[in-house]
């Protein structure tokens, strides 16, 4: 066995960079958001479950898959999926901007139980955690080879295997 010159050519998974990490937490987050605004409106399960948890299980899940395999979507999926969250929020609150800037930031509250933030204090942290996602898709924020447009294609070497 140590003397197999194939030793050397063993699949190893490579493991994921952080603007993976990232992306796929953003994209968590948008989950979350969607899955907490419309489980928020079945009031029988809203009276049982404090539906705001599911918004950090979903960014620190997908951050773990995407620390953990490298995995990321396209930049156009992350945008159709903060498009979807924006026209949920929009039929559900109206053009509201009180509404728009309240209840997120209270759901994301009572999700972390962290009652001791302000509203404003919430915001700025979503705000930035978005904006984090959202960079994370420009150039040069995947120095890994073989990333294209946020998703990984598989890298072969001469005898064609994947590394």
């Amino acid at each position: 066995m140590g003397n197999n010159p194939r030793n050397h050519d063993r699949l190893v998974l490579p493991v994921g960079s952080a603007a993976a990490a990232v992306r796929l937490s953003a994209v968590g987050l948008i989950i979350g958001f969607l899955i907490t605004t419309v489980s928020n409106h079945w009031v029988w399960l809203d009276m049982r479950f404090n539906s705001g948890v599911s918004i950090p299980i979903f960014v620190v899940l997908f951050g773990i898959i995407g620390l953990s395999t490298g995995l990321s979507v396209r930049f156009r999926a992350f945008l159709i999926l903060e498009a979807i969250l924006l026209a949920v929020w929009l039929i559900d609150y109206g053009f509201d901007l009180d509404a728009l800037l309240v209840v997120p930031a209270s759901l994301v509250r009572d999700g972390l139980r962290l009652h001791t933030l302000t509203l404003p204090e919430i915001n700025l942290g979503l705000g930035l955690v978005v904006l984090a996602g959202n960079l994370a898709w420009l150039p040069g924020s995947s120095r890994r080879t073989g990333q294209k447009n946020g998703c990984r294609t598989p890298n072969r070497n001469a005898n064609g295997m994947t590394y």
